[in-house]
C-alpha cells in the first residue's frame, strides 16, 4: 500500500483493505523538516507501507515493514528470535535505545524495565499463534513491490 502526502498538507490515510478507521496514517508534511507520522494503529502485519512525499526527489521514500516477533532482524521468525532475545536480556543491551523497538515484543510502556521476560512470553505466544492474528512460527518478510 502507498500513501502520498503533500509538503503543504496534512496526510491522511485509510488503507483500502482495512475497514477500520484506527489504521489512519496522519502527519504534518510542511516545509524542509524534520516531519512527523503519527499512527493510531499498528502497520497491518507482513504488509509494506510506502509513504511518499508529493514534490520531494525522485525515491525519496519510507518504507515500514512489520513482522511481529522478528527479534533479530533475519526477516523470519522462528526460535533464532528466542534466543537472540534469551542473549540480549543477559548481556543487558536488550534495554539500550538502540535495542527497544526489536526487544520490547509486548509493547510495554514501564520505564524501569521495558525489556524483561514478559517480552520473551509474548514472542512464544507469537510463535504459537496465541493472542495473534496468526502462528507468526516460520513467518517470512516478503519485500516491497517497487
Amino acid at each position: 500500500m502507498r500513501v502520498r502526502a503533500n509538503r503543504r498538507n496534512p496526510c491522511r490515510f485509510r488503507p483500502p483493505n482495512l475497514a477500520r478507521a484506527s489504521s489512519d496514517v496522519r502527519g504534518a508534511a510542511r516545509g524542509v523538516g524534520p516531519y512527523q507520522i503519527s499512527l493510531t494503529a499498528p502497520p497491518p502485519a507482513n504488509e509494506c507501507t510506502t509513504l511518499l512525499i508529493t514534490g520531494a526527489n525522485l525515491g525519496h521514500q519510507l518504507r515500514y515493514l512489520v513482522l511481529p516477533g522478528d527479534a533479530n532482524m533475519d526477516a523470519t521468525v522462528s526460535t533464532q528470535d528466542l534466543l537472540f532475545l534469551i542473549q540480549r536480556l543477559n548481556d543487558g543491551s536488550a534495554n539500550q535505545p538502540a535495542n527497544l523497538a526489536r526487544c520490547n515484543i509486548n509493547r510495554s510502556q514501564e520505564p524501569s524495565n521495558r525489556v524483561n521476560t514478559q517480552d520473551l512470553l509474548r514472542l512464544v505466544q507469537l510463535l504459537n499463534g496465541t493472542n495473534a492474528t496468526q502462528p507468526f512460527n516460520g513467518a517470512t518478510l516478503a519485500a516491497c513491490p517497487p
